[in-house]
């Protein structure tokens, strides 16, 4: 079982090439000790909120996609959402 069951056809070209500056910053913001909140303006920051709202965009239009699938985020999709579990 797969997190999405995704291929790189079946995602921008443009967010297949940010994946991994994103998880740069996952790891950077995870280690951090300190951190400035998201809500607290520095280019760091900016870059964070466009950055995670490309992923949201994403995530959003897989949530129909991905609710009766036989993944993680599909098995989450199931059961965090109004929609059926999937394996009921």
């Amino acid at each position: 079982m797969g997190f999405l069951a995704l291929t790189a056809s079946s995602v921008s070209l443009d967010l297949v090439q940010d994946l991994p500056d994103l998880f740069s910053q996952i790891r950077q913001r995870v280690m951090e000790m300190f951190f400035v909140p998201l809500s607290v303006t520095t280019v760091d920051n900016i870059k964070r909120r466009v950055d995670l709202k490309k992923v949201k965009d994403l995530l959003r239009e897989l949530i129909p996609l991905q609710k009766n699938q036989d993944t993680v985020f599909g098995f989450i999709v199931g059961a965090h959402t109004r929609y059926p579990p999937i394996h009921p």
